[in-house]
């Protein structure tokens, strides 16, 4: 299911959260941009954000402000989906957080994932 910024945004289904994205994922999305790696390191990402969120259902994709998506893995099931917005300067890199407002625990998975050190071990030195 494709999802643009702008449907998950006026999507009902979704509250939705807007933060800095975390300088080690916003070097690892680059690198992986860099590397044309983005859907092995999108995997990678994907299984991160499950295990801190206790196994939700999570999705992902990453974009640019302008609706361009570079690549996104969002069946239109997820409880949570990360959506990070990539721009030249790490302060602009913004991480968009969608979580279902029917859930019990939308809170704690919104504190939760606030700012998520995606890099997961990742040797980030390559420069970017």
């Amino acid at each position: 299911m494709s999802q643009g910024l702008s449907e998950l945004m006026s999507n009902e289904r979704y509250e939705h959260r807007i933060c800095g994205a975390h300088h080690n994922t916003v070097q690892r999305l680059r690198l992986a941009l860099k590397l044309s790696s983005l859907e092995i390191d999108g995997q990678a990402m994907l299984v991160k954000v499950a295990q801190l969120l206790n196994d939700s259902r999570a999705g992902l994709a990453v974009g640019t402000a302008l609706g361009k998506v570079y690549w996104q893995l969002i069946e239109g099931t997820e409880d949570v989906i990360l959506f990070f917005i990539v721009d030249i300067v790490d302060i602009d890199t913004k991480q968009i957080t969608f979580v279902r407002r029917d859930l019990p625990n939308m809170e704690s998975l919104f504190k939760h994932i606030y700012k998520a050190d995606l890099s997961n071990g990742v040797d980030l030195s390559n420069g970017v």
